[in-house]
């Protein structure tokens, strides 16, 4: 075995996993992407219909807030609160389960998603707005929809049609801060100023850290003021 082989298996293997922040007060985006970014073994209303019963199901046994989920074909993302500090048994069970019951419809064995879910703690106000409208957005980045009230897999649906399930808390979210606003139509023309390339790759980035941070604040300076008016 090669020298520059073994001294990348050592530092593959010396690789700490994550620690986790468990939190009951600063809300998560949490991230996950299906096995080799193929598209599910299963029609998207099938997932969406999955997805949502087990929120419900999290919600009631662990208490799970769920603030935002977008499902696109081949990954999600999930803006969550967890007031029992229990993040990593809602996610478990939710991808455990959200797993089974596509291989179950699917007629498959294997694996659903390619890894484990990604997350992220935000944990200011301007960074919630951030990752609110950059989640929401996913759809019309991928040309899926022109708008954001026209993709049908999306919690903003619930907020559109003000049919929201229990385990929905948008409001209690908005509340949080001064950027998002609380009525629907004002909302969406909020939601609908999409970001920037710029300003997307900013929150990508920030949002690929333990905790929601800007890469280089002073670099950034004019994107965050912005986000803050």
């Amino acid at each position: 075995m090669g020298t520059f082989l073994v001294r990348a298996l050592h530092k593959f293997k010396a690789m700490p996993r994550k620690p986790l922040i468990k939190s009951s007060v600063y809300p998560y985006h949490i991230f996950g992407r299906s096995n080799n970014k193929e598209h599910f073994y299963v029609p998207l209303d099938v997932v969406w219909d999955i997805s949502t019963y087990l929120f419900e199901k999290v919600h009631q046994e662990y208490e799970a807030k769920l603030h935002t989920f977008v499902l696109m074909p081949n990954h999600y993302h999930i803006l969550m609160s967890t007031p029992l500090k229990n993040i990593d048994q809602i996610m478990n069970y939710w991808v455990r389960e959200l797993s089974k019951k596509i291989n179950y419809r699917a007629g498959r064995i294997n694996r659903v998603f390619g890894g484990r879910y990604k997350w992220c703690s935000i944990q200011d106000e301007i960074y919630h707005a951030n990752a609110y409208k950059y989640i929401y957005q996913n759809p019309t980045r991928a040309f899926l929809s022109d708008k954001i009230e026209t993709y049908p897999w999306s919690t903003i649906q619930f907020l559109k049609n003000n049919n929201i399930p229990k385990y929905l808390y948008d409001e209690d979210f908005c509340q949080l801060n001064h950027v998002i606003p609380m009525k629907i139509k004002d909302k969406l023309l909020w939601l609908n100023d999409f970001l920037l390339e710029k300003e997307q790759e900013v929150i990508r980035r920030a949002l690929r850290r333990y905790i929601f941070q800007y890469p280089n604040k002073k670099k950034f300076y004019s994107v965050l003021r912005k986000f803050s008016t």
